[in-house]
């Protein structure tokens, strides 16, 4: 079925393409790479690959913190997944919808919170990241604004892949992304870099280039779209990334940090785009980058996909994802 589900794909528009092309690398890469998530030793991830002679799609869970079946999501393509699906089943972006699709998933009486319980690391089964757990909470308590104010990470930078698939070139585009993000985080970092991070990919569906000269001309053009007050700081941090081409990858996300908070992961997601060739080296370079691989992956899978087109993702690792044909239904509901 996934290769009919391509077929079908691959007769539409070159910029329905790259939008399909985005989800579909952000969820491969993902799931090629969450065995092998949040170790915080790169030489250790070396040793693993090398041990197997495999890098993507590790056979057995190697994750410290939280253990699943290879072919899954991490927490943040967890996230992905779940705004895809909704977009699709509402067919347009629907913020009531998106933040009670939240609570469903991950809320009380699922698999995600019977994981929450587990006091020893890793636990089996999915995690729980930390914005998510805060919006859970203050739902649960009726607190308001529901969002969490501290967190930085790219969780609502990779949720938002699915929205401009489905929100490209439309006027209410930076809207439906504003409030998707808003959901679960409001920290001006996390709000900013995500805003940089749709500017990135909508030049890529438009141009079919790398996106960061054309990303960085629209956060600093006086007349942009959705400016906020961190449109120059993600700019210049584009820039320094790019700055990095001439290290390797593992050199370079080391240097500007392997945890998952932004600014951090952002330059590592970028230094991945800036030195990619293809898509499958893009994401084996992540995995073995180590840290939050998955976060950067994610990312990283997009732009490259989206630059390189649905055929250079390989079809027998989109077979390795759980619930390919339901994500490609999906993913052809949004971009048509």
């Amino acid at each position: 079925m996934a290769e009919a589900a391509l077929a079908r794909l691959k007769t539409l528009s070159t910029g329905q393409q790259r939008r399909a092309a985005a989800v579909l690398g952000a969820l491969v890469a993902d799931a090629a790479t969450a065995p092998l998530h949040w170790i915080y030793d790169q030489p250790k991830v070396k040793a693993l690959t090398e041990e197997k002679g495999v890098i993507e799609f590790y056979p057995t869970s190697q994750n410290p913190f939280y253990t699943i079946e290879t072919g899954l999501f991490c927490p943040y393509g967890d996230q992905l997944f779940l705004t895809l699906k909704t977009l699709a089943e509402c067919k347009g972006f629907d913020e009531v919808k998106q933040a009670d699709a939240i609570f469903k998933t991950f809320g009380p009486n699922t698999i995600y919170e019977e994981a929450r319980k587990q006091s020893s690391h890793p636990i089996k089964g999915p995690w729980t990241n930390k914005s998510v757990k805060i919006f859970l909470a203050n739902r649960e308590e009726g607190d308001k604004p529901e969002a969490d104010p501290s967190s930085k990470d790219p969780d609502g930078l990779i949720k938002s892949i699915a929205v401009i698939a489905l929100l490209y070139g439309k006027p209410e585009l930076f809207e439906a992304v504003l409030k998707n993000l808003n959901i679960t985080q409001s920290h001006p970092v996390a709000i900013g870099y995500a805003v940089g991070g749709v500017k990135i990919l909508e030049s890529i569906i438009r141009d079919g280039q790398d996106g960061l000269n054309g990303a960085i001309r629209r956060l600093r053009d006086p007349k942009r779209a959705c400016p906020l007050d961190t449109d120059e700081e993600v700019a210049s941090n584009i820039e320094n990334a790019m700055s990095h081409a001439g290290k390797t990858h593992s050199e370079a996300t080391k240097e500007f940090g392997l945890a998952c908070g932004m600014p951090p992961s952002f330059k590592g997601m970028i230094h991945g785009i800036a030195t990619s060739r293809d898509f499958q080296s893009a994401v084996r370079r992540g995995i073995l980058a180590a840290g939050d691989n998955c976060s950067r992956g994610l990312f990283i899978g997009a732009a490259v996909a989206a630059r390189y087109g649905l055929d250079s993702i390989p079809l027998d690792w989109v077979q390795k994802v759980k619930r390919a044909d339901e994500i490609l239904g999906y993913i052809e509901t949004i971009v048509q």
